[in-house]
């Protein structure tokens, strides 16, 4: 499933329209800027590469297909384990997190891939 399919349903169950979806992230990919400069030569053969924004780091725009499936399999293992099994809300996990932060000093998250995607594209939702 792509990306833009998860904002997209994410968006759809908050009630928020499709044409609004669709316009932030193409916002958000057009304004998406890397974070090196590289130099090149007459040729347009890169003679160096400079950092410009030292408070993240942005590489090259990689599409979807371009990246390896075993390498996305273990991005949904370590981020999303049940990726696959929920809607985009994983409540069990939030359940079991909310119980554990009530009890425990150490928090942790229950957000899934979806939910990180839907607040990055629409601060809002944070």
């Amino acid at each position: 499933m792509s990306c833009g399919f998860l904002v997209l349903g994410v968006y759809l169950f908050l009630g928020i329209p499709i044409a609004k979806a669709k316009m932030a992230f193409e916002d958000f990919k057009e304004q998406y800027q890397i974070s090196e400069a590289q130099l090149l030569d007459r040729h347009g053969n890169r003679v160096d590469e400079v950092r410009l924004d030292f408070r993240e780091r942005r590489l090259e725009w990689t599409k979807l297909d371009e990246i390896a499936p075993d390498l996305l399999k273990m991005l949904l293992y370590a981020e999303d384990r049940n990726f696959y099994k929920h809607a985009g809300v994983d409540w069990t996990a939030l359940l079991s997190a909310g119980i554990k932060n009530l009890f425990l000093d150490k928090t942790r998250g229950a957000s899934t891939v979806t939910m990180q995607l839907a607040s990055f594209i629409e601060p809002r939702l944070k």
